[in-house]
Formats: structure tokens, C-alpha cells, sequence
């Protein structure tokens, strides 16, 4: 399974670990933006995840 990573490439949902440290270091390195741009990176983490959890179950 993939999922679009923040960057806007496919990757694959072994490298989950390393979106979420993405996620956090890009909230750090936007300065005044990095509040808005976490909270976007925590909801496409939580889609990313939920559609991981739904392929995982079946």
C-alpha cells in the first residue's frame, strides 16, 4: 500500500515512521506557519492511518 507523502510523492506504508517525523520537522522549519502546517499534517496523518487500519483489517 502507498500514501502521498506532504511532498506530493507516493510512498509506501512502510515508511509511515518517517512521514510523521516529516510531518513535525516541516512544522519546525515554517516558522510562525508551523502551527497551521502540523495540524494539516496531523489530519493527513490520521487519513493516512485510517485507510492503513481499514486495508489491514479485511
Amino acid at each position: 500500500m502507498s500514501y502521498l507523502h506532504p511532498t506530493g510523492e507516493i510512498r509506501n506504508i512502510e515508511k509511515l515512521p518517517k512521514l510523521v517525523e516529516d510531518i513535525v520537522q516541516t512544522s519546525v522549519d515554517t516558522g510562525p506557519r508551523g502551527v497551521l502546517r502540523l495540524a494539516q499534517g496531523v489530519q493527513a496523518f490520521l487519513g493516512v492511518g485510517q485507510e492503513w487500519l481499514t486495508d489491514v483489517s479485511k
